[in-house]
């Protein structure tokens, strides 16, 4: 007996289709897509310390300025810095007079009881001029006779007495003084 088999259905070849790997290629896509953003990230980050760099540069410099300024302002006598340009007046007149506040407290110390100086004031060639409010004129004529006899005047003289015009009756003298004390004359 024969065996036939008869085939109906049309020829078709079986192709085998050949599949792309879905693994290598998905992960081919990810690197790329990851490179990309590493590379942008990279980009940007720098861009960022860039200007993160200039606006320290900016501000150490302006920082630098104001402490340029704040020392300009502190050194020496200035405006700003009362303490030094006192402490160096008291030093320029302690060089040019022997002792100036000493000086000053002994004419205080030769000064009649309720006698007052109003107005004290020396000049650099040694001359003083005072304004000293007393009581009675012969206080004035004590304190004249008190200055001349003191080791420290070398001349002195009263240039006026005026009387008050109030209630209490008070004596104001204008006194010129020629002092010894500048510094260096005792030497």
């Amino acid at each position: 007996m024969l065996n036939f088999t008869i085939d109906l259905l049309p020829k078709v070849e079986r192709v085998k289709k050949t599949k792309v790997p879905v693994i290598p290629v998905v992960g081919f896509f990810v690197t790329i897509a990851a490179t990309i953003v590493l590379i942008y990230s990279y980009i940007e980050m720098t861009k960022s310390v860039e200007a993160l760099e200039a606006s320290i540069a900016t501000q150490t410099s302006a920082r630098d300025h104001l402490q340029q300024q704040f020392q300009q302002q502190m050194t020496g006598v200035t405006e700003y810095n009362f303490v030094t340009k006192y402490q160096m007046l008291e030093k320029a007149l302690n060089t040019t007079y022997e002792e100036t506040i000493i000086l000053k407290n002994r004419f205080y110390d030769l000064l009649p009881e309720e006698a007052v100086i109003e107005n004290f004031s020396i000049d650099n060639a040694g001359d003083l001029t005072m304004i000293v409010t007393f009581q009675s004129k012969g206080q004035a004529a004590i304190y004249l006779h008190s200055l001349l006899q003191a080791d420290f005047v070398e001349a002195a003289e009263v240039q006026t007495i005026d009387t008050s015009q109030e209630e209490e009756l008070f004596y104001t003298s204008l006194y010129q003084l020629k002092l010894k004390t500048i510094a260096g004359e005792g030497q």
